[in-house]
């Protein structure tokens, strides 16, 4: 079985699938500032609903972004864990990909842009407005199709696992942080 979770955007999801790709169960729920209560809730639904335990889970899949920042870095990190204490390997799909495989997608990157991965190519730019044939979420005047673990199934036949110390986010950016005007513990200027 292959535990896949997402937690890129507000929308944190859950999704349990059999080692032939038939979806078992899932369970999604708003979790923006709290994606790891979240997440750790849902999986616990998943199991309990689908009938099976953590340790019986074959592979940790995790959402690696492109999203927030913090919440890709929660799902990622839950993967590696649950993988780790299970001697699991662990495998990571891109928040694109959870959107929609087939399809052109977007996603917010900062400062009103967007980040738009096209379907044909593979090929991800930053566009200040993704076009109209395109899904993914960010516009308030666009019905928005969020990253849902449930989305995984057509992926995982040709999902490459590794070791969980491999699985990493996708950052297309840089992370918007300043760094700090004194540095710590020095008492001078940085």
């Amino acid at each position: 079985m292959k535990l896949v979770c997402s937690t890129s955007s507000p929308w944190v999801s859950a999704a349990l699938f059999s080692a032939e790709g038939v979806l078992l169960g899932s369970a999604g729920d708003e979790g923006f500032g709290r994606a790891s209560g979240t997440l750790a809730r849902l999986v616990g639904e998943v199991l309990r609903s689908a009938g099976v335990e953590l340790s019986q889970v074959e592979v940790f899949v995790a959402d690696t972004g492109p999203g927030s920042f913090t919440g890709v870095r929660v799902g990622v990190t839950m993967a590696k864990a649950w993988a780790f204490a299970l001697q699991r390997p662990s495998a990571g799909l891109t928040a694109f990909d959870l959107v929609a495989c087939d399809r052109d997608v977007f996603v917010p990157s900062r400062k009103g842009e967007f980040f738009l991965r096209r379907a044909a190519s593979g090929e991800v730019e930053r566009v200040p407005a993704p076009p109209i044939c395109a899904v993914g979420y960010g516009l308030p005047h666009r019905q928005g199709v969020v990253p849902d673990a449930a989305n995984a199934g057509p992926l995982l036949a040709r999902l490459a696992t590794m070791d969980p110390a491999a699985l990493v986010p996708t950052y297309l950016a840089e992370p918007s942080i300043s760094t700090p005007k004194r540095a710590f513990g020095l008492g001078g200027t940085a």
